[in-house]
């Protein structure tokens, strides 16, 4: 029984009358990864898909080269089985894949979005730990990653291999820590390292070696700000603010003095920025925003007032951002606040807006103009002068769902960076392709007294299934019904959207979000009619939708009422 597991693949040439093989090749690398083929579909593009027992998928192109699907148990979103034993392409272009004992895998034929960085334990080229605390790309285009525990990894403009720092006890110019919190380039591109508990570091380009400086081994720097005097502004965990000259070396330190009026107030920075007038704006971590005002040596303070809306909506200030209009932006855990100049007002964003999360962990603008906001729930992309909102989530690939604060850049393409918990993205804004399959939508289960109605049940009211229904008639006794529902859009399907309506009852369209089921409870006797519509992953909706006619019989006689659909 083993004949048919050593013939490879075999193409023939009607025209010629022969054949041509594809064997596994120590010689020709870009041949088959097993002898075993099992499995043949053509994907959307005309490139041949071959499944093999223990060798993956291997997919043959029109220029008659190879790429691979192959098994990596390391791999959450790689093939989970090595076996492949059906393929099949959808009317999308969606490739499905049957193994031997891992279930069916799909593969989207949507174009990847976002670019993710992740550790691997068989790739020695990825980051050293996934948890990204501070993203920057320096203007030699190089890309510098600070970890939660991994050090400094560095991507070298033009390489694929990262290059990590880390610390060392017996090594003076090793960098300081592993928990690496920011990191900055000052106007004369010197990389600058602020670290959990080992202080402030430059890096020494010349020597590859960081270089401790001033007296700060023991804080944690949490954010760094060159103004544009050239004065160095440092953010801490729990020790306040640092005036530093790199010049001079002179330090000057504020820290929260309560009793004393124009200080500032609270000991934990999280963000700084630099206003058109010289005065330095600092987040806090439960003091709001403070004013540093260099004429006067003044602190001045907006903080959230919780009887007034038009105050900052909370104390825990995460990201402060200026937007390309001049228009300020400031991040919390309580929403995203525009800030008025001329009322000296805050207007909040919240879940209720359309935010999938009111903890916003960092802000970047594209060349658009749209904002983008990393959360703990995932990423969006809100327009500041339409107020819409677009949300990303895991299922369109990113590193997870929650994102660190301020760990984001821009870089002078216009190609944005978030890190988050378990990895990196990376991604063009005008660059994303968006799903405009119209998804077909069916009524898929019906329940009364949430128990499944049944075509073969004595006395069931459906004659067929309840996806091929169009009619259905029920007893006045049958008071508590449900329809479950589905969009065929298998794109990221977690997030295809629905909305429903009982005409007869419904006055509007109830905006289910992803939810896929409706229950409608003691019902009149009389014509109904219940329709569903719904979206796809990227908001493209089916209008149309479907429906189904009910007629609920009174206890005597017929009741009259709305007319079914037809």
């Amino acid at each position: 029984m083993d004949w048919y597991r050593r013939g490879g693949l075999n193409r023939f040439n009607g025209l010629s009358q022969t054949f041509t093989h594809y064997h596994p090749s120590t010689v020709k690398p870009q041949q088959l990864t097993h002898n075993d083929v099992v499995a043949l579909a053509e994907d959307k593009d005309r490139n041949l898909w071959i499944g093999t027992r223990n060798g993956g998928i291997n997919v043959l192109h029109t220029d008659g080269t190879f790429s691979y699907y192959t098994y990596d148990e390391t791999d959450s979103r790689g093939l989970n089985n090595g076996s492949i034993y059906a393929i099949y392409r959808d009317r999308i272009g969606t490739m499905w894949v049957g193994t031997y004992s891992g279930g069916a895998n799909k593969l989207d034929s949507a174009p990847q979005n976002f670019t993710l960085y992740q550790r691997s334990t068989t790739n020695s080229n990825k980051l050293t730990n996934n948890n990204i605390l501070a993203v920057r790309q320096d203007q030699r285009g190089d890309l510098w990653l600070g970890t939660d525990g991994g050090g400094i990894n560095v991507l070298k403009k033009g390489q694929t291999v990262f290059t990590a720092y880390t610390h060392s006890p017996h090594v003076a110019t090793s960098i300081s820590s592993n928990y690496v919190l920011t990191i900055y380039e000052d106007a004369d591109k010197q990389i600058w390292a602020g670290n959990f508990k080992g202080g402030l570091n430059r890096f020494d380009r010349s020597k590859g070696t960081f270089v401790s400086v001033g007296n700060f081994n023991q804080l944690s720097i949490s954010s760094i700000l060159q103004a544009r005097n050239g004065i160095m502004w440092l953010g801490t965990f729990e020790d306040g603010l640092i005036r530093y000259d790199p010049t001079t070396g002179s330090v000057t330190r504020y820290r929260p003095k309560s009793t004393q009026a124009g200080q500032l107030n609270y000991p934990t920075i999280t963000t700084l920025w630099e206003d058109r007038t010289g005065a330095i704006w600092i987040g806090t971590e439960g003091g709001g925003i403070n004013i540093y005002h260099p004429d006067k040596n003044w602190f001045t303070q907006y903080q959230h007032e919780g009887k007034n809306p038009k105050s900052l909506s909370n104390n825990l200030v995460t990201v402060l951002f200026e937007s390309s209009t001049g228009q300020l932006w400031i991040g919390t855990n309580g929403g995203l606040n525009q800030f008025d100049t001329h009322t000296q007002t805050f207007k909040t964003y919240r879940q209720q807006d359309g935010l999938p999360n009111e903890v916003i962990q960092g802000i970047l603008e594209d060349n658009q103009g749209t904002l983008w906001l990393s959360t703990n729930k995932g990423l969006t992309a809100f327009n500041p002068n339409t107020h819409t909102i677009q949300n990303f989530d895991i299922s369109n690939g990113l590193q997870g769902s929650s994102f660190n604060r301020m760990a984001c850049y821009k870089n002078d393409r216009g190609q944005l960076f978030f890190g988050g918990l378990t990895g990196l993205n990376s991604f063009f804004p005008d660059s994303l392709h968006y799903n405009t399959f119209i998804p077909p939508v069916y009524i898929t289960d019906f329940q009364i007294f949430n128990k499944s109605v049944q075509v073969q049940e004595e006395n069931s009211p459906l004659q067929k299934s309840i996806s091929e229904t169009r009619d259905l008639t029920l007893s006045y006794k049958q008071s508590v019904i449900s329809f479950g529902f589905a969009a065929l859009n298998y794109t990221m399907s977690a997030s295809n959207k629905y909305a429903y309506k009982l005409d007869g009852f419904d006055n509007d369209w109830i905006q289910a979000g992803t939810q896929r089921t409706a229950t409608y409870t003691n019902l009149d006797p009389g014509n109904y009619v219940f329709r569903v519509k719904a979206s796809n992953n990227d908001g493209i909706w089916n209008q149309t939708g479907t429906f189904i006619n009910i007629h609920i019989i009174p206890l005597f006689g017929k009741h009259g009422g709305l007319k079914p659909w037809q």
